[in-house]
């Protein structure tokens, strides 16, 4: 008989986790706020405009200012409609991202726990189990990437939801479908996947392989009906985006798993600290310098148990014959869980290792197999589940038994295994070297082999203490406490690997203004004091932006916007979400294309179009008259140009010419030939690229026409314009699917203008214009989540009216 996951038992699991978890992330326990990279880029700027929307009564459709109009709710990215979301209707920013990112983590090791519980594992090996994939180095480096977190998290709830399903499908579904839409309102497609297969897999080892198969299946199309309100907003977005146009192999395989980290699995910090940048010296191995998952830790003490776990699957002779592995303690359902899932882990490493992997770098720039396998480092994440899987299974075969002489036999392989490869790496640093390291000074490098060797020596020492605990586990008098120990040293291996993983900073050293920051100008307050975009590292005390700088153009940047809380509004940051309109990717393009003084007039008519006042790159443009030139102190390659004049949202321009379709070949050389004119005054003319549209001659004086704001939301704009003559109406918000106009309560087709705005031809007079915008694919994807949410609640209803009427009708008169 299965020992059930009882109420105490639970309780008994989850305690130790949360524990485990609260002191992984301590510096938000002290008040402490996540800022590293993604989050103070990205999610927390981002997360701020939804917030504000919400409050404002409005759906998160769009944020016209971000990006010049930045979808929200379709881009699954950014978690309008998943769980956590809840969190922002009852705490603050900064409280909801805490919450939400430990809550996860809990939420992923205790629901392991109770799954391996469920299959047939001991309470002492499924909180094993739950401590290594809760703590290990992957998962907790996700806790920069809330995205990736909102779909990893969930992967064994919807493995314990999928399997009760397949016991009880009309009761068990609903749930099951609810869960595994979870993933698919993040983006987290690999997530969703994973458990599909796993749950497949495990169905074709079960004796009723047809039913399980059928029930996951199921269970796949009902999480997809339920997420439908995501997944077709986010393919019209797909369509619309730089995605859409597919990604050349060096754009999918960036991130790829380097091999060399598959020995950081076993040796934490092999290269330092990633998000520390003087305890860092892997930069030289890595994409953009920092790994995407910054550790690849998955515990010395952890690989030490599932290696040995990995080898009960092995027949055993015995008596002539090949045994079942039941015979060393594991039950079926949890060998079953531990194939399927080592299956899945295997494969999931073939996918990261995307440019090292042969077999991938073939053919590898469809569209579609692109943007699925973009970044395919971030499966790693997913490896940890396979390996507490193993872990768990390990102990429990182990110790089964009870007798000394087996469990050294049983853990001697592992034991011996990655204590040699520490003490190998240890003897490596006495001797000065790090190994797989780049080329280091020679300072450098031997402050590397100092820090490695303690990193590598405490792992040993974990090793060593875990042998402590399976020698308790063979002797009676402590046997009970050995379960106890193990877990202690597993979270103490796995928690002092893990400092540093996700930093926090004090909320007021947000509000400083670091050298690596970038900012901006906000629309509705001009004065108001620039603050923190991006922390790329702890600010440097005494270093600031110098007084009334507002906007830098990095490297790679176009378009972004910062919420109002900041102080901020629009700046240029577009290269960090290729989700962006592809208006934005156009404009981007040509200013990559352009050069010299034709790049700096295409960003002068950038930093136009968004009303920004400064502007940086890389280039050593010589300054004009417009523009002052300041260098960052610490950052020479980031160079601010201060722009005294800068052109409207709202403008009217007498002429407008139609050049052709922007894609159209020749087109946007044409354009950025006219752009680079020096003859050329924006605030009369405007060039229209688009599919259809006409040119417009209007010969009335700049500056004569009129554009009064009547009413400015998320999904709409109310203007009154006034017109001279003939002219052409440019709002400068990005040109994209989804928005319509009427001009005096008519219909009226909207034209692209200067590669990525909005513009409408009117007439001579006086118009009241009314843009509109509605999401393509929300409607028809919250009809069939609707459909499956009826469903999904119906079928169960339906089933179980029916046994009711059935037992009245079998009972007896």
């Amino acid at each position: 008989m299965k020992p059930s996951a009882s109420g105490v038992a639970a309780v008994r699991l989850a305690l130790p986790i949360l524990a485990a978890t609260l002191a992984a992330f301590g510096g938000l326990l002290t008040g402490g706020v996540l800022y590293y990279r993604d989050i103070s880029l990205l999610h927390r700027p981002v997360r701020q405009v939804i917030r504000a929307i919400w409050h404002s009564g409005h759906l998160p459709l769009m944020d016209p200012a971000m990006d010049g109009g930045r979808h929200l709710l379709a881009n699954p990215n950014y978690r309008v409609l998943h769980p956590t979301a809840l969190l922002d209707c009852f705490l603050g920013l900064d409280q909801a991202f805490a919450v939400a990112t430990v809550l996860q983590v809990f939420l992923a090791g205790w629901g392991l726990a109770l799954l391996l519980r469920r299959q047939g594992a001991s309470l002492a090996a499924a909180r094993l189990g739950g401590l290594a994939f809760a703590l290990s180095g992957p998962l907790l480096s996700l806790g920069n990437l809330p995205n990736l977190l909102g779909g990893v998290a969930w992967v064994p709830w919807i493995l314990l939801a999928g399997l009760a399903a397949r016991a009880r499908p009309l009761t068990g579904l609903p749930l099951a479908s609810l869960l595994a839409a979870v993933p698919l309102l993040a983006g987290g497609l690999e997530s969703w996947g994973a458990a599909m297969v796993i749950l497949a897999i495990s169905a074709l080892l079960s004796p009723e392989r047809s039913r399980g198969l059928l029930a996951v299946g199921a269970m796949a199309l009902g999480s997809m009906l339920l997420a439908a309100v995501q997944i077709l907003p986010a393919l019209s977005l797909l369509r619309g985006s730089e995605r859409g146009l597919g990604f050349r192999a060096s754009q999918i395989f960036y991130w790829s798993l380097e091999p060399a980290r598959f020995l950081e699995a076993l040796v934490p910090g092999l290269w330092g600290q990633p998000a520390d940048p003087a305890r860092w010296w892997g930069g030289a191995r890595f994409d953009s310098g920092v790994p995407l998952i910054l550790s690849a830790y998955l515990g010395a003490t952890v690989l030490s148990l599932a290696i040995p776990g990995l080898l009960v699957l092995l027949p055993r002779r015995r008596a002539g014959r090949t045994t079942a592995i039941s015979a060393d303690g594991v039950a079926q359902d949890l060998r079953h869980l531990l194939i399927a899932s080592g299956v899945t882990g295997a494969g999931l490493i073939f996918l990261a290792l995307g440019r090292y992997n042969p077999l991938l770098s073939m053919g590898s720039d469809l569209p579609l197999a692109g943007a699925l396998l973009r970044y395919p480092e971030r499966l790693l994440s997913l490896v940890a589940l396979p390996v507490a899987v193993a872990a768990a299974v390990g102990w429990q075969s182990m110790t089964r038994a009870g007798e000394m002489r087996r469990i050294l036999r049983a853990a001697g392989p592992g034991l011996l295994l990655v204590a040699a490869l520490l003490a190998g790496v240890i003897l490596y640093t006495l001797s000065g070297g790090v190994p797989l390291a780049p080329e280091l000074t020679a300072g450098r490098r031997a402050a590397a082999a100092v820090a490695l060797r303690g990193t590598a020596g405490t792992a040993l020492v974990g090793v060593v203490l875990l042998g402590a605990c399976l020698w308790m586990a063979g002797r009676r008098g402590t046997r009970h406490l050995a379960g106890a120990c193990a877990a202690g040293v597993v979270a103490l291996d796995l928690l002092v690997a893990g400092v540093g993983i996700n930093p926090a900073v004090e909320r007021e050293i947000l509000e400083e203004v670091p050298a690596a920051a970038v900012h901006i100008r906000t629309r509705e307050g001009a004065g108001t004091t620039p603050r923190l975009l991006r922390l790329a590292e702890p600010p440097v005390p005494g270093e600031s932006i110098p007084p009334g700088v507002e906007v830098a153009w990095s490297r790679r940047s176009l378009a972004y916007r910062i919420p109002e809380e900041f102080g901020l509004g629009t700046s240029l940051q577009s290269d960090v979400d290729r989700s962006a309109p592809l208006g934005n990717f156009f404009l981007r393009r040509a200013y990559e294309q352009a050069a010299g003084a034709r790049r700096e007039r295409v960003a002068d008519r950038a930093a136009a179009a968004w009303e920004v006042s400064f502007a940086a790159g890389t280039d050593a443009v010589p300054a004009t008259a417009d523009w002052a030139a300041t260098v960052f102190p610490r950052a020479p390659v980031l160079v601010l140009r201060r722009r005294q004049t800068a052109a409207p949202r709202l403008a009217v321009v007498p002429r407008a010419t139609y050049l052709g379709d922007l894609q159209a070949e020749g087109v946007m050389a044409d354009l950025l030939e006219k752009l680079a004119d020096p003859a050329l005054d924006p605030r009369g003319e405007v060039f229209i690229t688009a599919p259809t549209g006409v040119s417009v001659l209007g010969t009335w004086p700049v500056g004569e026409g009129a554009v009064t704001m009547r009413s400015d939301t998320p999904v709409g704009l109310l203007l009154e314009v006034e017109l001279p003559g003939p002219g052409l109406l440019v709002v400068r918000d990005t040109f994209t699917a989804g928005w319509r106009v009427e001009v005096n309560g008519d219909p009226q087709e909207i034209v692209r203008t200067d590669m990525a705005w909005r513009g409408v031809v009117l007439p001579r007079g006086r118009h009241e214009v009314q843009f509109i915008y509605t999401q393509p694919g929300l409607l028809p994807g919250a009809f069939l989540s609707g459909l499956g949410l009826v469903l999904i609640v119906g079928l169960p209803a339906a089933g179980a009216c029916r046994r009711r009427r059935s037992a009245v009708q079998a009972a007896p008169a």
